[in-house]
């Protein structure tokens, strides 16, 4: 995988364990869309990530179309948002 930010590590790991989507039976994601998501969150467009990982746009279009399908997301970031852990209120 191709994350190499802070933030493609934590939303590779959170992907990879893909914890709302165990919960609610959904299928998780393969390992090529835990690859356009880390992209997606490092704001990269439909061509940046097709020419970074060498597939057309149309493929790159239908994996976000799977994503959004499996994490129920309406939009790119819904999906980025979906697939991070959220954080968990504080005890006080």
């Amino acid at each position: 995988m191709t994350g190499s930010t802070a933030d493609g590590g934590r939303l590779s790991e959170a992907v990879r364990c893909a914890p709302q989507a165990q919960e609610s039976g959904r299928e998780a994601l393969t390992s090529r869309e835990t690859e356009i998501l880390e992209q997606v969150a490092r704001a990269l467009s439909n061509r940046q990530i097709a020419t970074l990982l060498s597939i057309s746009e149309g493929t790159v279009k239908r994996h976000l179309r799977n994503i959004f399908a499996k994490l129920d997301a309406r939009s790119r970031m819904d999906a980025v948002n979906k697939a991070l852990p959220q954080p968990r209120p504080r005890a006080s």
